[in-house]
């Protein structure tokens, strides 16, 4: 081992460290007695042994028998705790060894049967240099040393940093406990007034009192919670439109008042909306049509202020007493009726009246502002483009909803077919002559804002429909155009059917929405408060989260609007998607059993609240309704009307025939892919209605011998051909294309 040990040597610990280093032993600590004092008689035992010849045998075997003794409690460096000791015996009460792993190297004893660890820093701590002029380098030394120069330094204050002095007339006592020095102030009087601490209280925080001064201090200031303020307390002026939450004065009220403010309006529901004053500084519209807006007496509202209402869809302002005087007019009234896109701002005089000032402007331009500031957060973002139009998809549902397209040439003096007539209306009716409907029928003196055309339809005499006779107007949409609407799901979607409406008879109308594939309607109303007047109107309709509907080139929602439907037909609103095939609300008005009209224009389905109608090009409205009908008629040619001979008939285009053919052949290509193969209608003339004509040389015939027929057809093209089999060169005539839903 290189070190012996000699009998007489007490400092144990140093040697039996010295040992352990051959045994990679860190620092053992004197918590390990047994296994010092067994090294030391082992090293005793050896030295004995090596000066003494006579006694070297038995000094020989001592050591032996202490090494296997310090071998059995210190087990050396390992991985693991150790189960049995190096011999393989079993592990001794207070044998230790050094975990190489547990906390980065620590020494472990074995005690009361399982491994205690002992800190590394205890070793570590043993042999360190103390800090602060402490020379000794052991524990033990370093504090005796402490001892030592604890017990030379003065027992003055000075001695401990502390300069100030108490008064004479107190006296330090100073008293050594456990050899630490502490201070007792002792006065002469024992009064803690006496050395001016008179205020101090031992008191928790809560209770610690203040000075007065602090106190009269507190007292004048305001609680943050419900301040009742008292005096003339004062505010600066916070400039107009100031939506801060700084105290307004009573001249910012009057000059504010209720002014435009960008971004700023309160939105109001149908029905009747009261005026408060916390909308003050604020604008106010009409979301819905025929809105009506509550406002109280001017004298309860400050000189000077006012509002503004906007009315997209017209609207109803009601004053209480003294009423509205209108400007530049000494006219009084209770009721200010607004136009339709009319913006109106209404000024108090603080008195008698509120002072009128309209500013209509037009549709276009509010549209695009109400469809700025009421966009539908939670639906799809809709932004015009720079021409006003939607950007992408197809924004309204309804084709030809501005009454623009009439391919069937139905004339403006009306027809009473039932069945279609603009392109994509369909007029649906259970007996044929009760009502007469056509393009701008009535010729009313007035049009909708923006809408040149309409379609109007009237009763031709008063008419009482039995509970099975439905009469309706309506629009089947396609499953293709309805996808995203998301029907019998959780997802379903809220859509919007708006448009302008005029009637001679006013009141409440109806319609529904009828799903052909659930058999399910949802019933709504709409109000025409005015008779003879356009009204725009718009009804909110939620998706069904129950009932899926067509997503495909079939019928997916049939948009109506109730003629005079029988009791089969008609149902109380609900709010609700019900059972059942229903055209309108029971109890609305009936225009078929007052003789009355109904004209339309401007509708829109959409998804989400009502925006601007949709405008599309008329190549992109006209190709829609190619889709489900087109003919070969002259533009404006009435289709029922039969050419007086077969002269007058088109020739039909296509491809030159074959002269090696047998018969004459014709291919017509649609002008875009319809939506279904469509049914063909041969138009003749008066003397043969339903075929065309083939004409050829005379030997063969002429135009008498030969007739037309269609052959075959597909939703992009169709062939007609003669029905003989005989070379024909041209073959006249006109035909209807109908792919319809």
């Amino acid at each position: 081992m290189g070190d012996f040990f000699y009998y007489g040597q007490k400092d144990l610990i140093r040697q039996l460290n010295q040992l352990a280093l051959a045994k990679d032993i860190i620092n053992i600590p004197q918590n390990s007695a047994a296994a010092a004092a067994s090294a030391a008689a082992a090293t005793a035992a050896a030295a004995a042994a090596a000066q003494s010849n006579g006694t070297a045998a038995i000094s020989a075997t001592a050591a032996a028998a202490a090494f296997r003794s310090l071998d059995a409690r210190y087990l050396g460096a390992k991985a693991l705790p150790p189960a049995r000791d190096n011999a393989g015996g079993a592990l001794l009460a207070g044998a230790t060894y050094w975990d190489t792993v547990l906390n980065g190297g620590c020494l472990r004893v074995f005690q009361a049967g399982a491994w205690v660890t002992i800190p590394t820093n205890v070793a570590s701590q043993v042999v360190s240099t103390p800090v602060g002029g402490i020379v000794a380098t052991n524990v033990q030394a370093a504090l005796a040393e402490l001892d030592t120069k604890k017990a030379a330094r003065a027992m003055t204050l000075a001695g401990y940093g502390i300069t100030d002095a108490l008064p004479s007339t107190y006296a330090p006592a100073w008293l050594a406990i456990t050899g630490r020095p502490q201070f007792a102030a002792v006065a002469t009087s024992g009064n803690k007034g006496d050395v001016g601490l008179g205020s101090v209280d031992n008191t928790s925080d809560a209770s610690k009192p203040v000075s007065i001064l602090q106190q009269t201090a507190l007292n004048l200031k305001a609680p943050l919670d419900s301040a009742d303020l008292t005096g003339t307390p004062l505010s600066t002026k916070p400039a107009k439109f100031n939506n801060s939450r700084r105290i307004a004065t009573v001249d910012f009220v009057n000059e504010a008042g209720m002014h435009y403010q960008a971004a700023q309006g309160i939105g109001l529901a149908a029905g009747a909306n009261t005026f408060a004053k916390e909308q003050l500084g604020h604008w106010v519209q009409f979301n819905f049509p025929n809105s009506t807006l509550a406002v109280g007496p001017s004298t309860n509202e400050y000189m000077g202020s006012s509002f503004t209402v906007r009315a997209p869809f017209g609207g109803t302002v009601n004053f209480a007493a003294p009423g509205v005087v209108l400007a530049n007019t000494a006219s009084s009234t209770t009721t200010y009726v607004m136009r339709p896109g009319e913006v109106t701002t209404f000024t108090s005089n603080g008195g008698s009246g509120w002072y009128v000032t309209a500013d209509s402007i037009a549709p276009s331009v509010l549209y695009a502002t109400y469809a700025a500031i009421n966009g539908d957060a939670a639906q799809d973002f809709k932004v015009a483009s720079i021409n006003g139009s939607f950007i992408g998809g197809m924004q309204n549902r309804v084709i030809n909803g501005d009454m623009r397209i009439n391919q069937r040439g139905v004339p403006n003096t009306g027809t009473y077919l039932i069945g279609y007539g603009l392109d994509r209306w369909n007029y649906d009716a259970s007996v044929a002559g009760k009502v007469a409907h056509g393009p701008n029928f009535y010729n009313v003196a007035t049009r909708a804002p923006g809408f040149p055309n309409y379609l109007g339809l009237g009763a031709q005499g008063a008419y009482s429909a039995s509970a099975v006779e439905a009469y309706l107007l309506q629009q089947v949409i396609e499953g293709n155009h309805l996808a995203d609407l998301q029907y019998g799901t959780a997802s379903a979607k809220t859509c919007t059917v708006s448009a302008w409406v005029y009637s001679n008879i006013a009141g409440s109308h109806s319609g529904a929405l009828y799903n052909i594939l659930a058999n399910k309607s949802y019933v709504f109303s709409f109000s025409l408060p005015v008779a003879n007047t356009w009204t725009k109107i718009a009804v909110s309709i939620p998706g069904d989260a129950v009932s899926a509907m067509n997503t495909n080139n079939m019928q997916g929602l049939h948009l109506r609007f109730n003629l005079g439907s029988g009791a089969n037909f008609v149902r109380p609103v609900t709010g609700a998607w019900i059972a059942g095939n229903m055209t309108g609300v029971a109890g609305a008005v009936n225009m078929l059993a007052n003789n009355g009209n109904f004209l339309i224009t401007g509708v829109q389905f959409e998804v989400g609240t009502a925006t601007p109608f949709s405008r599309r090009s008329m190549v992109e409205e006209m190709s829609l309704c190619i889709r489900y009908y087109c003919n070969s008629f002259p533009e404006g040619a009435d289709v029922t009307a039969l050419a007086a001979d077969a002269l007058g008939l088109l020739l039909s285009g296509g491809e030159a025939v074959d002269s090696l053919e047998n018969n004459g052949r014709h291919t017509v290509k649609f002008p875009v892919p319809m939506r279904a193969t469509p049914t063909i209608n041969m138009r003749g003339y008066v003397g043969n209605p339903y075929s065309w004509v083939c004409q050829g040389t005379a030997a063969q015939g002429g135009v008498q011998g030969f007739l037309g027929q269609s052959g075959e057809i597909t939703s992009k093209y169709m062939k007609v051909k003669s029905n003989t089999s005989a070379r024909q060169f041209n073959i006249q005539g006109n035909w209807e294309a109908i792919a319809e839903i």
